[in-house]
């Protein structure tokens, strides 16, 4: 099966992100968190996630910086329920410039 399995996922994570009371950095954890912990996609949830997290931020004049294989920890964690959204918050900050 290919294409999205679930489209109220990805809705629910974008109506998040337009609540005024998020940061920036806020608002692409909760994207990326999102698409990672909902799995609204047949495939490629991990990478949609990151990649749609980059690209938001790059619109908001925010480059997203990070080698491939900490993005995989990240990613991994996020799944194992090891990182809340505050925490990924301040991990997309501190790569971020």
């Amino acid at each position: 099966m290919l294409g999205i399995i679930n489209s109220e996922r990805i809705t629910e994570s974008l109506k998040e992100i337009k609540d005024d009371k998020y940061d920036i950095f806020q608002k692409a954890s909760i994207l990326m968190h999102g698409i990672i912990t909902k799995q609204p996609f047949a495939d490629g949830n991990r990478r949609t996630a990151y990649e749609t997290t980059k690209a938001f931020l790059y619109i908001n004049s925010i480059t997203l910086v990070a080698k491939d294989d900490e993005v995989e920890i990240i990613v991994d964690k996020i799944i194992a329920d090891m990182m809340t959204k505050n925490q990924l918050k301040a991990w997309i900050k501190k790569h971020t410039r």
